[in-house]
């Protein structure tokens, strides 16, 4: 099949016409079924405690915090660049030090009038002492730790020390306001200060490198030496104190220590051995200072991008429980609490056909990863510290643009089910066998401008957003985006992971099988987790017997793949569901490269069908009649509409509680050629369906003009009432049945906080920039799409909630 090439899954048909596509594709002979499962009480893994994302765009304008909570992850890596933001004068002139030489900056050769005034400050104490000795570092880190005390707060006490100019270089650290700041990344006070309040977990890297500061003397007899060693702690107590004013919980010490080795030699074992561990000791010790010994970080050694490197990882492990600059072991000291690895999934080198030679790694060879780590540190008597990944995703930024790939040749590759389900694989093998991490980083939350890359795109990013200036809005999730949020949302927290036994002894959890299917409790729900990563067809059966389910109870098929009926794909919808029956099996069709996750409750549930209570299509000119028997969605400048959907669920499910709950809208008919993948987002306020005025959804802006880029989008973010709540995918036109066809989503999780449901065609991403084969596309909005509205002549086909509740 040539690259990029995709097909519909063989879904049950006549058998004559199964036959001729099994002949005409090559397929293998479709059976009943290809696993028959019964799903088991018996524990084999838990799931990861802590996903996190990289939180690589933040900006305060944004909408960021809405798709993260959206995401459903819980914790965000964030890297706080004290260069990043800063400008020092050169007689005027102002000069970017995001890749500062730390050396230059403070021997004031940039300003002839502060050289004269304060001299070289290079390896100088705050107090004005060089530091050039064993004696002078310690009285150094003594002087600093206590010359701020009865002070106020630190970061008041630092803008007073003159001999280095503090304030212009670190203002952008300490901004209290609010206020926009250039760049994608925004006010890092703004930022951390939210994730914090909105109760996320932080891991923060304090981003200073070797290209910041090398280290040029290994001989401490020389003074160079501990001058150097003096102003590595400098700039970490001063990181500390801004991470514990924050209360971040996790520290990360360096980022691919290894990779800055490699492109740039500017360190290596020897001189790791000090840096490492004058890192760790200064974030402690300003975090005993910041908060009077109230508040403990947890530490996180520098990940390396393998799981162990001889180079560095020996010496930290050597001087696991060496403080420097001692040579001694010391029983309350540790130079980390955790030891932290990144591991991304990769394809081979070039290749004419995206099929078995250019697939992704296996999932299982993340695990792996983390085993080699663990079974190293056992071997270093240090087999109790926790192992974290802290960086993973199927391809890093280099990978996802890799050259003279045909897979990634100016494609969306995060918009693959591929590589959704490569990610969903990695979390498998992570989650399924015991003894697995217990923080998990996903790299990245956003797609990001990249400066070097041939798309000028970091295309790992698993949702897009306008990325030409602020407010810098995301706006929407990828297949890859939505393969995190299920585990996020229903994979997380610790949970038991619960094994299977297959009829005919096929086991689909083996260690380095692609193919995995297994369960963990949520709530009130049973989720089935059935990954396939091969790249052939299967299909599942699925027996519940073991947990006893409540035979009226229903089931939710959610699906993340490239191949489903009717030559549409599955964005996160629900691809099928059904009450479960006297059998209490299931079963289901499992393509290549897909990912499923089959929701059942465990207590006993009815299943009720309510219809609209209102509904209509708003028109960004002119106005829709609110009794039309169809809603018409469309993103074409003045000429765009949206649906909304009203349902009244009160006193219809019950006194004990909604357990799960579906949006379903008949699909009647649409005019575009490839598939089109509409937000649903949901807004709580009042409407009137018999005036159905766009200026008057505030959550609507009004349309000026065309609709050709991201930041042409209509969806008003400042409004306080939107939140996100899926996505569906509408087939080509062509290939709808003439009676139309149901599109779902699972809209479980907003159910309680949700009265309105808005179906929007967003514009979802930009061309990247530059001119090049490996320049992505932008999104190509086709069409318009009819669903059928509550006035329509069958009743079967209007908006309807199914809803599971309680009983």
């Amino acid at each position: 099949m040539a690259a990029g090439t995709k097909r519909p899954s063989l879904q049950p048909a006549g058998v004559l016409l199964a036959e001729l596509f099994i002949f005409a594709v090559g397929l293998k002979p479709a059976r009943g079924y290809d696993y028959d499962l019964k799903l088991l009480q018996t524990e084999i893994g838990k799931t990861v405690e802590d996903i996190g994302v990289g939180f690589s765009f933040a900006h305060e304008q944004s909408n960021v915090f809405k798709w993260m909570e959206y995401s459903g992850c819980n914790a965000g890596r964030t890297f706080v660049n004290p260069f990043m933001s800063g400008s020092y004068e050169d007689e005027n002139q102002k000069r970017d030090i995001r890749t500062a030489d730390w050396r230059s900056y403070l021997s004031h050769r940039w300003s002839e009038s502060r050289s004269s005034q304060f001299g070289d400050q290079f390896g100088r104490s705050f107090n004005g002492d060089a530091v050039e000795s064993k004696e002078g570092w310690l009285s150094a880190v003594d002087n600093v730790r206590n010359a701020a005390k009865g002070s106020g707060r630190f970061w008041d006490w630092l803008r007073g020390q003159e001999a280095v100019n503090w304030g212009d270089l670190l203002d952008h650290l300490d901004r209290q306001v609010d206020e926009p700041q250039k760049g994608q990344v925004g006010n890092h006070n703004y930022y951390h200060r939210r994730l914090k309040d909105e109760g996320y977990k932080v891991m923060a890297l304090w981003d200073i490198r070797c290209k910041n500061l090398e280290y040029k003397s290994v001989v401490n007899i020389n003074p160079e030496y501990w001058k150097e060693r003096w102003e590595t702690y400098r700039l970490f107590y001063i990181g500390g104190r801004w991470l514990a004013e924050r209360g971040i919980e996790y520290v990360e010490l360096y980022n691919e220590p290894d990779k800055d080795k490699k492109d740039r030699g500017c360190i290596d074992g020897v001189r790791w051995a000090d840096d490492v561990r004058i890192r760790s000791q200064a974030i402690r010790a300003a975090y005993e200072d910041e908060t009077n010994g109230q508040f403990e970080p947890v530490i996180v050694a520098p990940a390396l991008t393998i799981a162990w490197r001889t180079e560095f990882s020996v010496p930290l492990a050597d001087n696991w429980r060496i403080p420097f600059p001692e040579t001694e072991e010391s029983l309350t000291y540790t130079v980390a609490d955790v030891y932290s690895l990144h591991d991304y999934g990769s394809f081979s080198g070039p290749c004419d056909t995206f099929g078995p030679q250019c697939r992704n790694e296996n999932g299982y060879a993340t695990r792996k990863s983390y085993n080699k780590a663990k079974q190293k540190l056992n071997q270093k008597l240090l087999g109790h510290v926790e192992v974290s990944i802290t960086e993973t995703n199927c391809f890093t930024a280099g990978q996802s643009d890799k050259r003279g790939h045909p897979f990634f040749e100016g494609k969306h590759v995060a918009d693959y089910a591929s590589t959704a389900t490569c990610l969903a694989s990695q979390f498998s093998g992570l989650s399924r066998i015991a003894g697995g991490p217990k923080f998990v980083n996903i790299h990245k939350l956003v797609q990001t401008l990249h400066a070097t890359l041939p798309s000028r795109i970091a295309k790992n990013g698993v949702l897009y957003a306008d990325t030409t200036g602020p407010p810098f809005h995301v706006t929407s999730s990828t297949k890859t985006g939505e393969s995190l949020r299920q585990f996020c949302t229903k994979a997380r927290g610790g949970q038991a992971v619960y094994g299977v036994s297959s009829a005919d002894g096929k086991d689909p959890n083996y260690r380095t099988s692609r193919t995995n299917t297994w369960s963990t409790k949520s709530g009130n729900n049973l989720h089935v987790f059935v990954i396939n990563d091969e790249w052939e067809d299967d299909n599942v059966v699925l027996d519940f017997s073991d947990f006893q389910p409540d035979i009226y109870s229903s089931y939710i098929v959610t699906s993340i793949s490239d191949y489903a009926p009717h030559g549409s794909h599955y964005h996160g919808e629900v691809s099928q569901t059904g009450e479960l029956g006297e059998s209490r099996r299931v079963s289901i069709s499992v393509p290549r490269e897909s990912t499923h996750i089959v929701t059942l409750p465990l207590v006993s549930t009815r299943r009720v069908e309510i219809t609209a209570d209102r509904d209509a299509t708003f028109q960004a000119e002119g106005k829709a009649n609110g009794d039309d028997t169809s809603i018409k969605v469309k993103i074409n400048g003045k000429d765009s509409s949206i649906g909304m959907f009203n349902f009244n669920k009160e006193g219809k499910v019950g006194d004990i509680g909604v357990v799960n709950a579906v949006l379903q809208l008949h699909l009647e008919r649409a005019t575009n050629s490839e598939p089109q993948v509409l937000a649903v987002f949901g807004w709580n306020q009042p409407w009137d369906e018999g005036n159905p005025d766009w200026n008057g959804i505030s959550m609507l802006n009004k349309v000026e003009g065309d609709i050709r880029r991201t930041k042409d989008n209509f969806v008003n973010w400042d409004d306080g009432h939107i939140s996100i709540v899926g996505h569906i995918t509408i087939p080509p036109g062509d290939q709808i049945p003439g009676e139309g066809m149901k599109i779902r989503l699972d809209v479980s999780d907003t159910i309680e906080k949700v009265s309105n449901y808005a179906v929007v065609r967003m514009f979802r991403m930009d061309n990247s920039i530059g001119e090049a084969p490996f320049t992505l596309p932008k999104d190509a909005p086709q069409g318009e799409y009819f669903f059928a509205s509550k006035e329509s002549s069958n009743g079967d086909n209007a908006p309807k909630l199914l809803i599971d509740y309680q009983v």
